[in-house]
């Protein structure tokens, strides 16, 4: 039982992670159209969340195989 109580802190404490840095999106967006020079940027947070601009576009099929959606994010745990 500790360890799914372990598991749901350290779930909730990168999730506020990635809220929190949704911030950093505007400020990469801003940092390109100052310097087009720049490839990637790259923020990693101590609770194990990574986030990158220009994001990644992943293909999201649902269990249903039938919808599909492009997303522009990239989070890693």
């Amino acid at each position: 039982m500790k360890e799914g109580i372990l598991c749901k802190r350290a779930a909730t404490e990168v999730l506020r992670g990635v809220a929190w840095s949704e911030a950093l999106d505007a400020v990469f967006a801003d940092n390109f159209r100052r310097d087009p020079s720049l490839s990637w940027q790259y923020f990693g947070s101590s609770s194990g969340f990574f986030r990158n601009y220009p994001g990644t576009a992943h293909l999201l099929i649902s269990s249903s195989l039938l919808v599909r959606k492009e997303v522009n994010t990239e989070v890693r745990y």
